[in-house]
């Protein structure tokens, strides 16, 4: 980092609190400077500099103990609704035998609930987050907000009073030894691009990484043995039933808020009030029938990927499955940020795959390009409109000009059409067409530019990159959007309450379309409600739906049905798809 400018030797450090610089007040003079602490921020003819906000442990290095650390206690959670409140853990549960081989090589877990729910992230939560590049340990995050949780320590962090490294000091004592150590947190201004404390060193007792490992691998649905890894209690129907009442109690009251935020649109709140209070027993009977073979598709996956055991997907597939194995029912939360409805840690998250094999008694009726036909209309690309009126297949279209598969290619114009950055950026998160193009079709960075080069090149995907630039332009200038439930959305700006916020041109831009896709469902979502022992939706994917019919007889009546009525939707906005019948 460089040194701090000559000129600012001689003037006053403000704390960040009492700056004109607090909560972005920032003027066109503003000047980002660095030295060896970080970033501040100064003007040019001021006499003052202002550090950003809190600074990460530089001056206190993270491998140093801190001099005021004392005897640590923190008590944990009253109750597991941070399970709801953060999206970094999920209650699970292992063979008794598992939590009695982990208890032996970590007794601390015994006696201090926080100490518990860290090594229970450690050893199976942290597999499925997207930050984590690795499988034994180096690399995971350790966010503050979860070493909060864990300590029951959720309020006093958010009002900035709660010390990350006590919790990880206390864990390096008492859980492991010694034996752990992690990174630095880095500042940054947007509160997206923050970089987390990552566990730099972690040492797991072979024995018990082993059993670990063999828990992700097999199913724990019939085994007498299952437990709780939180309370240590055993897996019984009424904790089941309890844990599943407490989500969906949680899931509303969080909904309903959010949704009256956002001034209550009717559209999707019918959709989650529908699908969260549909029956369990479907939900039940799909694991019951089918839970051994999507363990055995998880495993293929595994056997397929050239990184095998280690790869994102198949990590994330694995834990999923637990999960659905301890809730079988998605609850559908409700985003300030999207209309969209996400059940974390459901069937609706499960790679498609893995998937397929779990809900194989259902049908899956999906829209057709519906991501490029929602964007080409909104912002009028005419070229790739005219192409899908016209019947085109844009699947066999960029596969014959890319040369590569339609999943990769399905991915990398999810990340054009739904807001990710077309080219790579200093900070900006993983989710780029180049990083898409890499992951779903195993190419070098070289070849994955070429490919992100290779198909922009495409006229039509040029019509469309040109529009969305375009669309950027007005969003950037109106400074909101109004989606099609008349929500507003705005981009937050100095004087705002939203400063904090992750939303960006980007965010916008992908609720504005994933409206559309909402709105194009609610016909078939209109056909069921009120229908439930005829046809049910039992799973909401976002441009299609799943559906069981309770007549297995007239399949072919409710397909027709849904299809029609969603044709008729799609007619009246204007918009060139329709609801077609996939293999599941």
């Amino acid at each position: 980092m460089s040194e701090r400018p000559q000129e600012l030797e001689d003037r006053t450090e403000v704390p960040f609190e009492d700056s004109q610089y607090k909560n972005g007040k920032v003027t066109p003079n503003t000047i980002i400077g660095w030295d060896e602490k970080g970033m501040f921020l100064y003007e040019k003819d001021g006499s003052s500099f202002t550090r950003t906000g809190d600074q990460s442990d530089e001056d206190q290095n993270p491998d140093q103990r801190p001099e005021d650390l004392e005897d640590i206690y923190f008590a944990g959670p009253t109750d597991f609704t941070i399970y709801h409140e953060i999206g970094w853990i999920d209650r699970v549960t292992v063979r008794r035998s598992t939590l009695n081989l982990i208890e032996r090589h970590y007794p601390a877990i015994r006696e201090h609930l926080p100490l518990r729910l860290l090594l229970q992230y450690l050893l199976l939560n942290r597999h499925e987050i997207k930050l984590n590049s690795t499988w034994e340990g180096e690399g995971s995050p350790l966010p503050a907000e979860m070493l909060a949780a864990v300590a029951g320590r959720l309020e006093q962090h958010r009002s900035r009073n709660f010390r990350a490294k006590d919790m990880l000091w206390w864990a390096k004592d008492e859980l492991f030894d010694g034996a752990f150590a992690w990174t630095d947190w880095d500042w940054h201004p947007d509160s997206w691009q923050r970089r987390y404390r990552r566990v730099k060193e972690l040492s797991i007792a072979p024995e018990v990484t082993a059993a670990v490992q063999q828990e992700r691998k097999t199913p724990v649905t019939e085994t007498a043995e299952r437990v709780w890894f939180d309370t240590g209690t055993k897996y019984t129907p009424q904790s089941a039933s309890d844990f599943r009442t407490e989500t969906q109690q949680s899931v509303q009251r969080q909904g309903a808020d959010i949704l009256e935020q956002k001034g209550g649109p009717e559209v999707p709140r019918a959709i989650q009030t529908y699908l969260n209070d549909l029956p369990v027993d479907g939900f039940n009977k799909v694991v019951r029938n089918h839970i051994d073979e999507a363990y055995a598709a998880a495993e293929r996956l595994s056997e397929e990927a050239p990184r095998g055991d280690q790869d994102l997907g198949v990590r994330h597939a694995r834990t999923v499955l637990r999960a659905i194995e301890d809730c079988p029912m998605p609850f559908y939360e409700a985003k300030l940020d999207t209309p969209r409805l996400f059940a974390p840690g459901s069937l609706q998250l499960l790679n498609r795959e893995v998937r397929a094999a779990l809900v194989q008694d259902w049908t899956l009726l999906d829209l057709k390009s519906a991501q490029l036909a929602v964007c080409a209309h909104l912002w009028e690309a005419d070229p790739l409109l005219d192409f899908l009126r016209s019947g085109g297949d844009i699947w066999k279209e960029l596969i014959s000009w890319v040369g590569l598969p339609k999943p990769a290619l399905k991915k990398a114009l999810y990340a054009i059409t739904f807001g990710a950055r077309v080219e790579w950026a200093y900070g900006t998160p993983p989710e780029t067409l180049t990083q898409a193009l890499a992951e779903e079709a195993a190419l070098s960075p070289k070849e994955a530019e070429e490919a992100r080069q290779n198909l922009l090149d495409h006229p039509l995907m040029e019509s469309l990159h040109r529009a969305r630039e375009q669309r950027i332009e007005e969003i950037e200038t109106e400074g909101s959007i109004e989606d099609c439930f008349g929500t507003v959305m705005s981009l937050p700006t100095g004087d705002s309450q939203e400063d904090n916020t992750n939303r960006s041109v980007l965010t916008l831009l992908a609720a504005e379309a994933a409206a559309i896709e909402m709105r194009l469902l609610w016909p078939a979502f209109e056909e069921v409600i009120g229908n439930e022992y005829r046809c049910k939706i039992m799973l909401y994917a976002f441009d299609g739906v799943y559906i069981k019919p309770s007549d297995p007889t007239r399949e072919d009546l409710w397909v027709e049905k849904l299809q029609g009525a969603v044709a008729q939707q799609a007619e009246d906005l204007g918009i060139p798809t329709r609801l077609e019948l996939e293999e599941s």
